[in-house]
């Protein structure tokens, strides 16, 4: 954390903002560049340093940078002549030459969650924001306590945490980059899935939606770190205890509930717990009617009571995100959490379910800013399971984009899942415009994972790979994340790193399936057909057995499964490409990559690979990134170390 005047950069959240907390937006470009500035601070900083470090194997015109500096002239409030900041070596590079100092954002922080002075209003049992709602302590039914989890120290059967842990640092102890342990952020929490204690059964998608509620409201507070929902379903079954979860998803605290509906009155019992003494930093019981303004209320609460049990720092943007209410609507809002339950991105059946859950509740409330903006990413990403509905998916998904912008343009979510619908779309600076407006209107990072994708998709492989390694410190076992890191690695040439994340990831992730799949490109790249698996239970499928037919038969093979598939996936289109690869056949592998980008635009990442080198050669490969937009992406952005410009307006791929 770096502090000069009245300004405070976070490295960690790419953060510029004021001392009071305001945040000043900056594009990643020139928040990149004020960074190499504050790290090199007193210190001339060569244009061709700033030039290599800012846009790492990426060509630049030296005129690019120098706009940069003048924003952050223009952002810090430098006039002309004043140089408070930025001093200017004519021909040489630049100087940082305000006061710089290191520290916490809180001297709190520093100290651990049980070192912490708990706040007067939580010692009273109250919460500034939840008060109204708060009936701590009833002895009813509804009342009734946590789960066993809370308290239950049960025998892990099996390898224990400790030896997973212990293995993964052995793996990844010599790795360059993403350190497999890295120190517990104080102000971390991990929130298990709550227990549905309601009589009815069909009310469990209502628990399961306020937990993701949760999740997103704590995503708002710049200076939490929150496991994402898909990294925390694992503990649904409550077998664990907290310290352990805790310790496997490297966090300061872990927050549980459970929930009771029962007719129009709900019930949330919460607690927070500190993971290295397992005592009980804060809870609280919330008892009110179930109408829409009472569980925005409770959801409020809860995030803002969290916040101040670890002492986080909380701006007065991100509390009034948190404060605002999204619709008034509670059947509308009751159809919004059963698509937040549905998990989208976990079957085709539960992204057709969140699709029309989504639907009905705009159409109960054509207002519902939020409903929109979510149905908009929803639809973007469907494709991956009806790529046969991928153009009205995409179609759809701009048109709910355009109408929650419409309806609240200062909402982030809005602009986060515009920028997957122009991602999806190849429509790349929108994007990345799209991200970074996300960011100014206080968006987190750590919300917005899929940043790393986008990098990918442009061929800025050194940034992707940094943004997947700084995802991982966030969020320790988002498997996900960590094999797009083994895919980032694998192009860069860093064996030892993919190697480490390989292990990594089979040693927290039974079978580690989509880590799996990804490495079979990685070693069908490196020609090692005899090490390829394809043992899943479910789809995408690697073919693995064509490896076994020799070059002219598996060739064969591959061209009449290839044509037998009538509505072939992205994946099996990806699939077949990797094999045409492997077996010298350009035209096919071509072919099958224009199938993959044909409905998802940034799937042009895996063509990076270097099973694809040969691929990348040929003229056909050029005018495909040409028709896909990205030329013109790189022509105002900076090019990737593959492509380059040439004479007459060409380019050349390598």
């Amino acid at each position: 954390m770096y502090e000069f005047e009245n300004y405070r950069l976070d490295p960690v959240r790419r953060v510029l903002s004021t001392l009071d907390g305001t945040r000043v937006p900056l594009k990643p470009k020139a928040f990149d560049t004020l960074l190499c500035l504050l790290e090199h601070r007193g210190e001339l900083v060569s244009k061709e340093r700033l030039l290599e470090s800012v846009w790492p194997n990426v060509v630049v015109e030296e005129n690019t940078l120098n706009k940069n500096i003048s924003t952050l002239r223009h952002v810090l409030g430098e006039s002309r002549g004043d140089h408070r900041f930025i001093v200017t070596e004519p021909g040489r590079g630049y100087r940082f030459v305000a006061k710089v100092t290191e520290a916490f954002d809180d001297p709190a922080a520093a100290k651990t969650p049980a070192e912490r002075p708990v706040p007067a209003d939580l010692e009273n049992g109250l919460g500034s924001a939840s008060a109204a709602l708060s009936e701590g302590g009833s002895s009813d039914d509804m009342a009734r306590p946590l789960p066993s989890r809370a308290r239950a120290r049960r025998t892990v059967l099996g390898l224990s945490l400790a030896a997973v842990v212990a293995l993964a640092a052995v793996v990844v102890a010599n790795r360059p980059a993403l350190d497999p342990k890295p120190a517990v952020r104080p102000n971390s929490v991990a929130v298990t899935p709550f227990t549905n204690l309601s009589p009815n059964e069909e009310d469990r998608y209502f628990a399961l939606g306020m937990h993701q509620e949760v999740i997103n409201q704590l995503a708002k507070i710049g200076d939490i770190t929150v496991i994402s929902r898909s990294t925390m379903m694992q503990y649904a079954d409550g077998a664990k205890a907290p310290r352990e979860i805790a310790a496997e998803q490297n966090v300061a605290s872990v927050l549980e509930a459970s929930v009771r509906r029962a007719g129009d009155r709900i019930r949330f019992a919460v607690q927070l717990v500190d993971a290295e003494t397992d005592m009980l930093l804060w809870s609280e019981t919330y008892d009110a009617t179930a109408d829409v303004a009472n569980l925005f209320a409770m959801q409020t609460g809860i995030a803002t009571n969290v916040a101040e049990a670890l002492r986080a720092r909380l701006s007065q943007q991100e509390r009034a995100r948190l404060a605002r209410v999204p619709t008034r609507s509670s059947a509308a809002y009751g159809h919004y959490l059963a698509a937040l339950a549905a998990d989208h991105s976990s079957s085709a059946d539960a992204s057709a379910r969140a699709i029309d859950e989504l639907r009905t509740a705009v159409a109960l409330d054509p207002d519902f800013a939020l409903a929109w903006a979510n149905l908009a990413y929803v639809l973007a990403v469907a494709p991956t399971w009806r790529p046969d509905h991928a153009a009205e998916y995409q179609d759809e998904a701009l048109e709910a984009g355009r109408r929650a912008l419409a309806l609240q343009r200062d909402l982030p979510e809005t602009h986060h899942a515009l920028a997957v619908v122009h991602l999806v779309r190849g429509e790349w600076s929108e994007a990345d415009e799209a991200y970074r407006r996300a960011l100014e209107l206080g968006s987190t990072r750590a919300e917005m994972a899929e940043i790393g994708n986008f990098e990918l998709a442009v061929g800025y492989i050194e940034q992707a790979r940094a943004t997947f390694d700084s995802n991982q410190g966030a969020n320790p076992l988002n498997s996900t994340g960590l094999a797009f890191y083994l895919v980032a690695s694998e192009i860069v040439g860093d064996r030892a790193a993919v190697s480490a994340a390989y292990e990594q990831g089979n040693a927290f992730v039974s079978g580690w399936p989509f880590g799996e799949y990804l490495m079979n490109y990685v070693r069908l790249g490196r020609g090692d057909t005899d090490a390829l698996t394809d043992d899943r239970d479910a789809p995408p499928y690697f073919k693995a057995e064509l490896g076994r037919l020799g070059s002219d038969a598996g060739l064969a093979a591959l061209h009449a499964w290839y044509a037998h598939l009538e509505h072939p996936t992205h994946n099996e289109h990806t699939v077949a490409a990797a094999w045409a690869a492997h077996f010298g056949d350009i035209d096919l592998a071509l072919r099958a990559a224009r199938g993959a980008t044909e409905t998802r635009r940034h799937n042009i990442w895996f063509l990076w690979l270097p099973l694809f080198d040969d691929v990348r050669r040929s003229p056909q490969f050029a005018k495909l990134v040409v028709d896909l937009g990205l030329v013109e992406y790189w022509r105002g952005h900076g090019w990737p170390r593959f492509c380059k410009p040439i004479d007459g307006g060409e380019i050349e791929c390598s």
